[in-house]
């Protein structure tokens, strides 16, 4: 990793910085303040850089004013740049010169866990992504904001507590203190809405973040839980009844704080919003791993998604599969529908609440026994929240756990049951 020298004064020896501290000091720039534990999670995280050494290095760099610090609620410290800061990213052309704006944060006690929570969320985010090789744009809402057509010279429609972007779209990051209630979270929501009903042509999601107390690295003074589940359903719920999720170019989530990097990160990468050709193939991959499972005693038939539902019925809202199980040795037969889900997704909640209810209400074409609700992987199953009353009709089941164990019970009811390992029969 190649050096270079910055000298500030007289006489004086000089700073060397490495490609990775300049780096550092643009991620101090993109987001005006950062804590040592976030600098040191991207530090350690994607070059192996111990803790102890970067904090030697911001003391060094602190006393050359290249940044300065401030301890904040928690007494946790924190670092914004310098002026010898700014002045060595105009020196690299990271940023233009007397582009120095950002000021001393002022925000009330009670809103420094936003304000760094959203921080958290991003750190770790740039993190999972960064570790795919895979490019983004971290950019503060100040710097885009979301205008109404023909109303820029006003306030904002929207103003995202932050937004990555790619060549996929706009992933706008919201984070959720439990303090708005229902109504003014779906008047956001709306505008979000209106806002990209405008922009056909750009793809937007939003990622609704509830904030907890669950992490171990990143900590707040504030109690917020370390389950959040109800409060995550109930967001979920927001979305709903606002009808917000069943836009071409608008698709929420909704996550606690201890699983928004991973989803973000999905989103970013394009593992979440699966496309119809990938649907099938996840069923495909289901099918096969159901016949090599040792507990499972069917023989499969695919059947046409068209034989189940009437008329009026939109594609969009078919179960991704439809299958004829027929027991081996036996006359019985069951008939089944998939649904592959996409975690702290509301259109795939709504997906599934809608097949639910033509099963509770008789309204299939022809019979259906049991709606299965698929999830890739167990921590996207377990830390999902698709809120109450329990859907009757929906069992769940797992593809990872069908890979790992060919013993295993293939299907549940819900969490609790799994996590003791009691399987649900069909």
């Amino acid at each position: 990793m190649s050096k270079r020298i910055y000298r500030f004064g007289k006489g004086y020896s000089g700073v060397w910085l490495t490609e990775m501290d300049i780096e550092l000091l643009y991620l101090l720039w993109e987001h005006r303040i950062l804590s040592l534990k976030e600098l040191k999670y991207y530090s350690e995280e994607l070059y192996g850089v111990k803790k102890v050494t970067l904090a030697r290095k911001f003391q060094r760099w602190r006393e050359e004013k290249i940044v300065t610090s401030k301890k904040y609620g928690d007494l946790t410290v924190h670092y914004r740049l310098a002026k010898n800061g700014y002045s060595i990213l105009e020196a690299e052309g990271k940023i233009v010169q007397g582009d120095s704006h950002y000021k001393e944060l002022s925000a009330p006690a009670n809103q420094l866990p936003h304000f760094f929570g959203i921080r958290d969320v991003v750190i770790r985010t740039l993190v999972e992504v960064r570790k795919l090789k895979q490019s983004v744009l971290s950019l503060a809402p100040a710097t885009m904001p979301y205008f109404e057509n023909g109303s820029e010279s006003v306030k904002p429609i929207i103003i995202p507590d932050w937004i990555i972007a790619n060549s996929k779209g706009f992933l706008n990051l919201e984070i959720d203190t439990g303090t708005e209630n229902q109504t003014e979270i779906e008047e956001k929501i709306e505008n979000y809405v209106k806002y990209t009903q405008q922009r056909s042509n750009e793809i937007h999601d939003v990622l609704i973040v509830v904030m907890d107390n669950k992490d171990k690295y990143f900590k707040y003074n504030k109690d917020f839980g370390k389950n959040r589940s109800r409060r995550v359903a109930n967001v979920k719920k927001a979305v709903l009844a606002a009808n917000a999720q069943n836009h071409s170019n608008l698709r929420f989530y909704v996550s606690p704080l201890c699983r928004a990097h991973y989803m973000a990160c999905n989103i970013l990468t394009g593992q979440s919003a699966l496309s119809a050709a990938e649907r099938s193939s996840e069923v495909d991959a289901i099918e096969s791993l159901l016949q090599m499972n040792n507990q499972f005693d069917f023989e499969i038939t695919r059947l046409s998604g068209t034989d189940f539902y009437l008329p009026e019925v939109n594609s969009s809202l078919y179960a991704d599969g439809h299958l004829l199980l027929t027991k081996k040795g036996s006359d019985e037969k069951k008939v089944v529908l998939v649904k592959i889900m996409e975690e702290g997704s509301t259109e795939c909640l709504d997906q599934l609440n809608y097949l639910n209810r033509l099963q509770a209400e008789s309204r299939y074409k022809r019979n259906v026994d049991k709606i299965i609700a698929f999830y890739r992987t167990t921590a996207e199953f377990e830390n999902d929240s698709l809120g109450k009353p329990p859907l009757q009709n929906v069992i769940f089941g797992i593809k990872e756990e069908l890979m790992r164990d060919m013993g295993a019970s293939p299907f549940t009811k819900n969490p609790s049951e799994f996590k003791k390992g009691i399987g649900t029969p069909l």
